[in-house]
């Protein structure tokens, strides 16, 4: 029988907590220059929910894969990422002025 999958419900209520307040501070911050710029001051508040709830659907979908399927997938990323970023970090100094 396969093992069933329990949520952590404290972690994905930290995580919703955290999403939440974000907003509000992204309200806070930008909805002058969004009413002035987009006419509504809610412009970026709704494109941030948006990202949000892609966000949540990605992970609760992600939470029924077994992550042993990545480790070597991952692995191969880190190493790719590290050789890009010194490549551009010494092209970058290599330029100069």
């Amino acid at each position: 029988m396969a093992l069933r999958l329990k949520t952590d419900w404290i972690l994905f209520l930290t995580v919703l907590v955290m999403v939440s307040f974000g907003m509000v501070i992204l309200y806070s911050a930008s909805s002058i220059m969004a009413d002035l710029r987009y006419g509504s001051a809610w412009h970026f508040v709704v494109r941030q929910a948006a990202w949000a709830v892609v966000a949540v659907v990605a992970m609760m979908t992600l939470k029924r894969t077994p992550y042993r399927k990545f480790q070597n997938s991952a692995r191969c990323s880190c190493w790719e990422l590290s050789i890009s970023w010194t490549r551009r970090i010494t092209a970058g100094s290599a330029s100069g002025p």
